[in-house]
């Protein structure tokens, strides 16, 4: 019970630190409680994490489907920081949102340690990691077939970093080290909003596997203003939406 919070229309779990499996047990224990003991049909995830193992990601990610097919909403959101399986998992909520100034790090998964194991243990694990990234990027590629591409806009708040990721994404010259000019800025923005677009609008699911591809290989964090440019997430900042009670009790939702 600890590790769920409750506002009137939702059940909040915060998923922080590290990721092993005993964490992803409490945490699919705490998400069954959410709406089996408590009724609740929202429940939000609160991501601040460096990351997890692939057992535990995927172990959540079940819960996180199970859940969705019984009427569930799971949303999720990014407070400071996500990396590895808790960013993938922030990417596939119902309703995604990050903090201003939050990061993102998606990256292909690693086997770690390959001292304990065999040469034939060795491929066979990179095999089942390959075989992860693969099905990883494509749950990505088509939760964005569901997102509308961001509005027009100056895209503002962007770090200079993120402005050599984003030209690197669409083939384009890369801006100076010490950051894009705002022609480069505007240039980029353009690029980028035609590519997303262009792949949404024309259902190309294997132009965003591509797209996603290049991001894992790259294995660098983007800002929450490039993750939502990217559809990774759908909006930064507060919830225009969310009820201003704090956290507390839970309200119960007793089905008639």
């Amino acid at each position: 019970m600890s590790d769920i919070g409750f506002r009137r229309d939702k059940a909040v779990v915060p998923l922080h630190g590290w990721i092993d499996a005993e964490a992803a047990d409490r945490l699919v224990a705490a998400l069954r409680s959410a709406h089996e003991d408590f009724f609740y049909d929202r429940i939000e995830l609160s991501l601040r994490s460096d990351g997890s193992t692939l057992e535990a990601a995927a172990e959540i990610l079940r819960e996180m489907q199970r859940l969705r097919a019984r009427g569930v909403a799971v949303d999720t959101v990014v407070q400071g920081g996500a990396a590895s399986g808790a960013a993938f998992l922030a990417a596939l909520g119902d309703r995604r949102r990050a903090d201003a100034g939050s990061r993102l790090y998606l990256h292909g998964a690693r086997l770690g340690d390959q001292s304990q194991f065999t040469a034939r243990q060795t491929l066979l694990a990179a095999q089942g990691l390959a075989l992860w990234d693969e099905t990883a990027i494509a749950l990505l590629a088509d939760r964005a077939l569901q997102t509308a591409p961001p509005s027009d806009g100056d895209a503002e708040g962007i770090p200079s970093a993120d402005w050599h990721v984003i030209a690197e994404l669409v083939s384009a010259p890369s801006p100076r080290m010490s950051g894009p000019t705002a022609t480069q800025r505007r240039d980029l923005r353009k690029r980028l909003r035609r590519t997303v677009r262009k792949l949404v609008s024309t259902k190309d699911r294997k132009g965003l596997v591509g797209l996603y591809s290049g991001l894992f290989d790259r294995e660098v964090s983007v800002g929450a203003e490039l993750a939502r440019e990217l559809l990774l997430i759908d909006s930064v900042g507060d919830d225009p939406e969310e009820a201003p009670e704090a956290v507390g009790e839970p309200c119960l939702h007793v089905p008639e």
